[in-house]
């Protein structure tokens, strides 16, 4: 994103949200996937919780999410865009097209009744769009890739998927102001992109996400705030925005007060998951990881360390997973690894870098610890450091505690 800090990705809409709304600066969802994402956000629980923990699996019966909560509140609730989560009894959402015109429609119908209405973007998803607008010889490349041209050819897709994105926004934006302008805004991404050590990972690059609210009138334009946030927050804040009862039970919380200004913490701790079961790829080993994340430390459990790390990025896509995509997004995607993925394969038969590269994707160790003051890009582990033993210690047990809250059997649920 422009507003974060980015001097070469283009996001004018998105850089002026930012400074319409409160940027949240240390905002997390709890697993970089699509579905057990999307759930957390609508449940306002974590994976295990609501049951959805594997990408293409189901929320437990019965379990509540935001068109529940809404409906009662006198909210009619409904859905643009991408869905890709659960059942339609635990997810309940009005579908309708990700159009100006539909959207547009939408707002209309309700004719100032109360209206939630999420609009759940395709880009920057994976298939990417051609880029015609980002040299890719001018990236910068994250450290822990692999310096090849499929490389930046792909990372400037990804870029234009972004740039597009955010001209989607706008036409949207637009809309809101036009006909909705008191409407609550917030913009969050579902996790990381499809790149090693992002996404299907427990990094801060997987995990970590962009989070902006604009209430006009309610939030002080341009604000910031380091403030520890979980996806799971989101659904309580909105709830006690629309001056409902937040619901007990739930794994987040309200952060009013901090988009108010009246605190300037929420969490001491936020947590991740991920299973590598459920994905498109076939013969996929186990690799189940899960992480607690403080105020400056990350610490890591890797569940199956001794496995190799299989992702829809290493492995042959399925001509199911390729069909798939020419129907949601109307683009074939060929059957196969990610030619840049290749790449990195090729550079590791003749280059010690892009073997180590290649190397620490596959295997980790059955545990990991970072100094995210000292360390942000997460490239040091002090797991076997002596004088991080205590820290280590602390960061096991947070992590030992929350998975026995959330009745997660770790090895057992992958």
């Amino acid at each position: 994103m422009g507003y974060t800090g980015n001097a070469i990705v283009r996001t004018p809409n998105l850089d002026h949200l930012a400074s319409q709304g409160m940027r949240l600066e240390r905002a997390f969802v709890p697993t970089a996937m699509c579905s057990p994402s999307r759930a957390a956000l609508y449940t306002g629980l974590y994976p295990h919780r609501n049951g959805l923990f594997r990408n293409h699996g189901a929320a437990r019966d019965g379990t509540r999410s935001m068109p529940h909560y809404f409906s009662s509140l006198g909210y009619r609730v409904a859905l643009a865009g991408k869905v890709h989560v659960g059942s339609p009894r635990e997810f309940p959402f009005e579908l309708i097209d990700l159009n100006p015109e539909s959207i547009e429609g939408f707002i209309g119908a309700v004719a100032g009744s109360p209206f939630l209405l999420v609009v759940a973007q395709h880009f920057p998803h994976v298939p990417w769009v051609t880029n015609r607008t980002y040299d890719p010889q001018a990236l910068k490349l994250p450290s822990k890739f692999v310096d090849t041209p499929e490389t930046r050819e792909a990372f400037g897709r990804y870029y234009a998927s972004v740039t597009r994105g955010d001209a989607q926004l706008g036409s949207i934006m637009t809309l809101i102001d036009e006909k909705s302008p008191d409407t609550v805004v917030v913009f969050l991404s579902d996790h990381g992109p499809q790149f090693p050590f992002m996404k299907f990972s427990n990094y801060e690059a997987g995990l970590r996400v962009p989070l902006i609210v604009r209430w006009l009138g309610g939030i002080q334009s341009g604000a910031k705030s380091d403030a520890l946030v979980s996806s799971v927050d989101v659904l309580p804040t909105l709830i006690e925005m629309a001056g409902g009862p937040v619901p007990q039970g739930l794994d987040g919380s309200s952060f009013l007060r901090v988009l108010r200004g009246i605190s300037a913490v929420h969490h001491d701790a936020v947590f991740g998951a991920h299973s590598t079961l459920g994905l498109e790829s076939e013969n996929v080993e186990p690799y189940g990881i899960r992480t607690v994340r403080t105020a400056r430390f990350r610490y890591i459990r890797n569940l199956h360390p001794r496995n190799r790390q299989r992702t829809l990025i290493t492995e042959s896509r399925p001509l199911r997973g390729s069909l798939s995509y020419l129907l949601e997004f109307g683009v074939w995607v060929p059957p196969g690894r990610p030619a840049y993925w290749q790449s990195w394969e090729r550079a590791a038969m003749h280059d010690e870098r892009a073997r180590n590269v290649v190397s620490a994707y596959w295997h980790r160790p059955a545990e990991e610890l970072y100094d995210l003051e000292h360390d942000p890009e997460e490239l040091v582990n002090l797991a076997g450091t002596a004088e991080q033993q205590p820290m280590l210690g602390q960061m096991r047990a947070r992590l030992d505690a929350w998975m026995k809250a959330q009745a997660d059997p770790g090895r057992g649920a992958g």
